[in-house]
C-alpha cells in the first residue's frame, strides 16, 4: 500500500528532482496506469490508464499502449475530475500578509482542486472591471489553478448602491455577492437580484440578520453561557436565510446559499426546493465535523461566521448533503496572519483555512462516518459547483485539456499547518489523521501539484500497491 515513509518529500525526490512539478511539466507524453476512475459525470468506471499528450487526455482505457514517452503505475489509486471550491477568500489586493493569489492557487492544487471562485470582500473590494483583471493577471503568473472572480453586489459592500454588474460579468465575474456583509436592506438586495438575473449571474448570498448577530463571537446556546462568551442565535442565519429566499421567488433570480449552519436554514432550503425556487446551496467541512464545543479552549481557529452549531446541527448538515439537498461543499477559506487571528478571541477576525484539508475532512465526515459513496462526494465537490456557476468541466473527458487529481485514499496523513502552501495557519484540523492524499493535480493540461516525482519509463508511485 502507499503511504508512510515510502510517501514522503525525501522519498518522492529520490529521482534527483528537486521539483517534482517541474520535472512533470516537462513531459510531453505520459500514460498514467493503474488508476480506479470516479467520475460521478462522465460514462468511465472500473480501472483504467490515461494517456495524456501536451496537456490534453487523449485517451482512457484498459492497458493502453505508451506511443511515445514514460509511464508511471498508480497501483489503484483514484483518478477523479479536478475539484471546484466555489467559496475561497485569497486576500490580494490588500492583505498580501495573509494570503495571495499565488499563494492560495498552490494551496488550492494541493487539495486536488482545480478551479476556485474567490469572494469579493478582499481589502480592495471586487467591484469594478480594474480589480477583476488583476486578478487575472495575478492568477497568469500563478501555478495553474483557474481562478474565478466572484463580484461585489453593491459598490464597496456597503450595501446601498449596485455595482455594474453587467461590466463585471463581461470582465469575467462568474456570480455576485456581498459576501461576509449582508445587504441589510431588502430593497436593494431585490434589485440586486433582480439586476443579477438579468445579466444571468447567480447570487451566492451571506445569508445573516446583523443586527440580531451583534458583538456575538459563537453560537448562543449551552457552551456560549458557560463561557461566557457573546453568542449569536440560530434564528440569525435562519431570519437571512427566509428573507433571501422570499425575495427569490419574488425576482426568480437563480440563488446560492452559502454555508449554511443550522437544521433550521436545512428546513428552509428544503421547502423551497419543493416549491420549485431556483436555489442551491453549500455547507464547509468545518460544519459538517465541529460543533460549538470546540470553543472551550478560547481557541480562535474555531471562531467561524457562521459560528459552529450543535451537535443535531452537524447531524443535519450530514444528512442534507447525503441526499443532495445542500448541493455542495465549500471552504470558505479564510486565511489571517497570526498577528490577527493570534489573539484574543473577542477580538480575532472570524474564518479559518480549508483548501487542503477539504476533502480529506469532508471524506472523513462522509464517507468514512456516513457511508456515502465516494462517487457522490466527487460529485458534491466537482460537478455541482460547475453547475451551480455555469461553467463546463468536471468529468473526465478525451479529447479535451487534462483537468483531474490523482488520490491515494491508503495514505493516512496528518494535519501540520506549518508545511501548508497558504500563508496563514489557522487550521482547526491541526493534528487530525486524515485519509486521501493528494498526489497529483492537472489543471487544464498543466501540473499544478506532484506529491510524487515524474515518471521514467516504467516506473511506479514510491511505495506503490502490489
Amino acid at each position: 500500500m502507499m503511504g508512510g515513509p515510502e510517501g514522503s518529500e525525501a522519498a518522492m525526490n529520490r529521482s534527483g528532482s528537486m521539483d517534482p512539478v517541474a520535472g512533470w511539466n516537462a513531459l510531453d507524453s505520459v500514460v498514467l496506469r493503474n488508476l480506479r476512475v470516479v467520475d460521478p459525470a462522465g460514462e468511465s468506471r472500473g480501472t483504467s490508464d490515461l494517456r495524456v499528450r501536451h496537456g490534453i487526455l487523449e485517451a482512457m482505457a484498459s492497458e493502453l499502449p505508451a506511443v511515445e514517452g514514460a509511464s508511471i503505475d498508480f497501483g489503484g489509486a483514484v483518478v477523479m475530475p479536478g475539484l471546484f471550491d466555489m467559496h475561497v477568500h485569497f486576500r490580494e489586493p490588500g492583505d498580501e500578509d495573509s494570503e495571495t493569489i499565488a499563494s492560495g492557487a498552490l494551496a488550492a492544487a494541493r487539495g486536488g482542486f482545480t478551479e476556485v471562485a474567490c469572494m469579493p470582500n478582499s481589502p480592495v473590494r471586487i467591484d469594478g472591471r480594474s480589480v477583476i483583471e488583476l486578478i487575472h493577471a495575478r492568477a497568469r503568473d500563478a501555478c495553474g489553478t483557474r481562478i474565478h472572480p466572484v463580484g461585489a453586489m453593491t459598490r464597496n459592500l456597503d450595501g446601498k448602491e449596485l455595482t455594474e454588474m453587467a461590466e463585471l460579468k463581461q470582465a469575467g465575474a462568474v456570480a455576485v455577492s456581498d459576501d461576509g456583509h449582508p445587504v441589510e436592506s431588502s430593497a436593494v438586495m431585490r434589485r440586486g437580484m433582480e439586476y443579477a438575473r438579468m445579466c444571468g449571474l447567480p447570487v451566492l448570498s451571506h445569508s445573516e440578520e446583523r443586527s440580531l448577530r451583534g458583538q456575538g463571537v459563537m453560537h448562543e446556546g449551552y457552551w456560549s453561557t458557560v463561557l461566557g462568551l457573546r453568542g449569536i442565535p440560530a434564528a440569525c442565519e435562519e431570519i437571512g436565510v427566509a428573507r433571501d429566499l422570499a425575495l427569490c421567488e419574488l425576482t426568480g433570480a437563480k440563488l446560492h446559499l452559502c454555508h449554511l449552519s443550522t437544521r433550521g436554514s436545512v428546513a428552509l432550503l428544503q421547502r423551497a426546493k419543493e416549491r420549485g425556487l431556483p436555489v442551491t446551496a453549500e455547507v464547509t467541512p468545518h460544519h459538517l465535523t465541529l460543533d460549538h464545543s470546540h470553543l472551550r479552549t478560547y481557541d480562535s481557529s474555531f471562531k467561524m461566521n457562521p459560528p459552529l452549531r450543535t451537535e443535531e446541527d452537524v447531524a443535519a448538515l450530514r444528512a442534507a448533503v447525503k441526499i443532495g439537498l445542500i448541493d455542495t461543499i465549500a471552504s470558505d477559506h479564510a486565511p489571517h496572519a497570526a498577528v490577527r487571528k493570534d489573539g484574543e478571541l473577542d477580538l480575532a477576525p472570524f474564518g479559518a483555512i480549508g483548501l487542503e484539508t477539504s476533502f480529506g475532512v469532508s471524506y472523513r465526515a462522509l464517507v468514512e462516518e456516513e457511508g456515502m459513496r465516494l462517487d457522490d462526494l466527487v460529485e458534491r465537490m466537482a460537478v455541482a459547483p460547475r453547475r451551480i456557476l455555469g461553467l463546463p468541466g468536471g468529468r473526465l473527458e478525451p479529447g479535451k485539456p487534462a483537468d483531474f487529481a490523482i488520490l491515494d485514499l491508503a495514505w493516512q496523513w496528518t494535519v501540520d499547518p506549518t508545511a501548508f502552501a497558504s500563508l496563514s495557519r489557522n487550521c482547526p484540523f491541526s493534528g487530525w489523521t486524515l485519509k486521501g492524499k493528494i498526489l497529483l493535480t492537472v489543471a487544464g493540461g498543466t501540473v499544478t501539484h506532484a506529491a510524487v516525482a515524474p515518471p521514467a519509463e516504467g516506473a511506479r508511485v514510491p511505495g506503490g500497491r502490489g
